[in-house]
Formats: structure tokens, C-alpha cells, sequence
């Protein structure tokens, strides 16, 4: 099976996923919650994420495959939440699954204002990816659906 995360309820309505599609919103607000679901899910089974970019030479929609992201958040999901993990560190070499994708700029809640600042900005893909990692899942497929519009911060 396919768990396919996405970050922002708008994307339920994206052409790109189907009515049969297993598919899990994150919420940016409760990384327990998110830390618990992601431990649930066999290890067997493969995870996709879905997260907006901006990058005006893409049509809107268009589905940009990610093969590396840069954390710039400021914050990582996993602390204050290590007593939950069996290690004390996370190897996040190798990813994602894909090796000829771009790399994206994780900027979380700074997405609107700052997302012609890097190429390809996104807002929290990366902490769905570190919990997915820790918890022995690979190889992690990552896409950014490409929006020319300011997105809520939902």
C-alpha cells in the first residue's frame, strides 16, 4: 500500500490523487499525533508526500519530483521527541528515492513571503520525511505540486 501525505487540506482537490488513495494529511501542529501515525505504518509499505511549491517557469499544478531538501525551518520534528525513537541519531543520507529531482527549500510558515527567495521552496515536507526516516522508511518518494498562488496556512 501507498500512504501518500499531504500538508495542506487544498490538495484533496488536486487531479493528482484518486478517491481510492490512501491519503493522510499532516498536521503541522501536533507532531505527536504525526510522530504516532507514521510509527503505525508497516515498514513494507511506501510513503509519498506532497508539498506546494512556487517556481514560475512551471505550469501551475505541474508535479516537480524532489531528490533532497534543505531544512530552514528552524526546527526538526524529532526533538523533544527522541524517547520515542530505539536510536539516537537519524541518518538522513539517501532520502528520497528519486536522484534526478530537484532539491527544495523547506521554509515552513515563511512559504508565502519568501518563496521567490529559493528555487524551489516548499513549506514543511522535510519533517514528514526526518519522522518517516526515523522510523525506517525508505526509500521516500517527495513531489511538489507547483501553485502560482498564495496558499493558505491551513
Amino acid at each position: 500500500m501507498v500512504y501518500k501525505f499531504i500538508l495542506h487540506p487544498s490538495m484533496y482537490q488536486n487531479p493528482t490523487f484518486n478517491q481510492s488513495d490512501k491519503i493522510i494529511l499532516f498536521d503541522i501542529n501536533s507532531m505527536s499525533k504525526n510522530i504516532n501515525t507514521i510509527s503505525q505504518i508497516p515498514t513494507d509499505n511506501n510513503i509519498e508526500i506532497y508539498d506546494y511549491t512556487y517556481h514560475p517557469n512551471h505550469a501551475h499544478h505541474d508535479i516537480i519530483k524532489v531528490s533532497d531538501h534543505i531544512n530552514k525551518t528552524g526546527y526538526n520534528p524529532l526533538i523533544g521527541n527522541q524517547s520515542k525513537l530505539n536510536k539516537p541519531f537519524v541518518d538522513l543520507s539517501n532520502l528520497y528515492s528519486c536522484t534526478n529531482g530537484v532539491v527544495t527549500s523547506c521554509i515552513g510558515k515563511y512559504f508565502n513571503n519568501h518563496k521567490t527567495k529559493d528555487l524551489y521552496p516548499s513549506t514543511y515536507l522535510c519533517y514528514i520525511s526526518i519522522i518517516a526516516r526515523a522510523y525506517n522508511h525508505k526509500p521516500i518518494k517527495a513531489f511538489l505540486i507547483n501553485n502560482l498562488n498564495d496558499i493558505k496556512n491551513d
